[in-house]
Formats: C-alpha cells, sequence, structure tokens
C-alpha cells in the first residue's frame, strides 16, 4: 500500500503520484510554492487518486474566494465517486460542509477525524484555517497542543505542526511560549508562513517594532 509522509494510506496513488502529493503538502503547509501545481502534478500521474483531488480542493476552500470555492466544490465531487478510505472519507466530509460555508461543521469533522489521524497535516491545515475564518485561534492551539505529544521532533513536518500550535498560543495571547516555539519551528521550516507571521506579530503586540523589523528583513533575505 502506498502512503504519504505521515504513514497514511493513498487510495488511487501511485509512487510517483504520492512522491508529488507529499511536495503539495509541504507546499500547502508552509504557505510556499505551488501547492495548486504539484497536486494537478499528482492528479496527472494518477487520476483516481483521492487525496490530490481533495487536497487541491482544500486549497482553494481556505482561500477564501467565491470563485475558488465552486472549484473546490466541484474536485470534492470529482472525488466523491473514487474508492476512499476512511481518513479521505473524512476530508470529503469536511470539504462539503466548508464549501457550502458551514465552517464550523467542517472543523468540527476535521477536529474529530484529528484524534484519530494526528499526523494528518491537511486537515491540521485546513483547520486551523477555518478557525482562523471563525475567530477560534484557541482552538488552533488545543488541536495542536493534542496533537504534538505524539509528534517527534525528527519525523518530517515537526516544524511545521509545532508552528500551528505557536500561531494559536500567540493569538491566544501566550506570547513568550509563541516566540520560542515559532523560532524553534522557524530554524526547522525557514520559508514555513507560519512562524514568520506570528513571531511578527508577537513584536508587535509586545511593543518591540524595532526587533520585528529586523526579524522580517533577515527572513527576506532567505
Amino acid at each position: 500500500m502506498i502512503t504519504d509522509a505521515q504513514g497514511h494510506r493513498l487510495s488511487g496513488a501511485t509512487e510517483p503520484a504520492a512522491a508529488s502529493y507529499d511536495r503539495a503538502v509541504r507546499a500547502f503547509n508552509l504557505v510556499h510554492g505551488d501547492a495548486v501545481g504539484l497536486f494537478d502534478e499528482a492528479r496527472d500521474k494518477a487520476s483516481d487518486f483521492a487525496m490530490a483531488h481533495l487536497g487541491k480542493a482544500w486549497v482553494f476552500a481556505v482561500a477564501n474566494d467565491p470563485g475558488l470555492m465552486a472549484k473546490a466544490a466541484v474536485l470534492a465531487e470529482t472525488a466523491k465517486g473514487l474508492p476512499l478510505n476512511n481518513r479521505e472519507q473524512a476530508h470529503l466530509e469536511a470539504l462539503s460542509h466548508f464549501v457550502r460555508g458551514a465552517r464550523a461543521a467542517a472543523v468540527a469533522v476535521l477536529d474529530r477525524h484529528l484524534m484519530h489521524y494526528p499526523f494528518d497535516l491537511v486537515a491540521h491545515q485546513a483547520g486551523a484555517l477555518g478557525d482562523g475564518f471563525l475567530g477560534r485561534f484557541h482552538c488552533v492551539r488545543d488541536r495542536s497542543a493534542r496533537a504534538l505529544p505524539r509528534w517527534s521532533r525528527d519525523m518530517p513536518a515537526y516544524g511545521a505542526m509545532l508552528a500551528f500550535h505557536a500561531f494559536g498560543a500567540e493569538e491566544a495571547g501566550d506570547y513568550a511560549r509563541a516566540e520560542d516555539e515559532s523560532r524553534e519551528a522557524a530554524e526547522l521550516e525557514p520559508l514555513s508562513f507560519w512562524p514568520h507571521h506570528t513571531v511578527a506579530h508577537v513584536m508587535e503586540m509586545t511593543g518591540r517594532p524595532e526587533d520585528g523589523l529586523g526579524w522580517m528583513a533577515a527572513r527576506e533575505a532567505l
């Protein structure tokens, strides 16, 4: 059985398609690179690859654009006709809510799903952004805090998970922890949007504008 970088089984995938999918998920998590193009690459290599369709659908759905939301709905409908395992069915259910504007219902599905699949980075990203739209940043913190004990620093994409928790901590006002964790996450994933944003926001909220300018200038050089 073909799996992704975190060990999840991928229905309809081939090894080359799974490699493209892993790169797409990384780009989606970092908010850096061409996630859409990489999901398309995976779809081209394996037309029945469910998570390639669902992953691209999530990129469009969380963009908060009506035109892209309609495209996300089409992709979800395509995936609906493919063989799906339990994980993929949960993504389809969550997306079905999200594309209808029922963000809270979508995130509730993802929240339950992540209790069983704590390494599902697509679900973590979609849940974090969904809760962001709903103003429920403490949920981003709590969901990632629940998953992090299952992770270890040597696992692929640990930096992305740590960055989710740091972002939630910052939005909940835990600035010291948020900065420490974001700096660690930035060392592991230098191109990630999440720790860059979080540290800059911590510096803004704690009255350190010069530190913030220095941080942003250093990140621009990457």
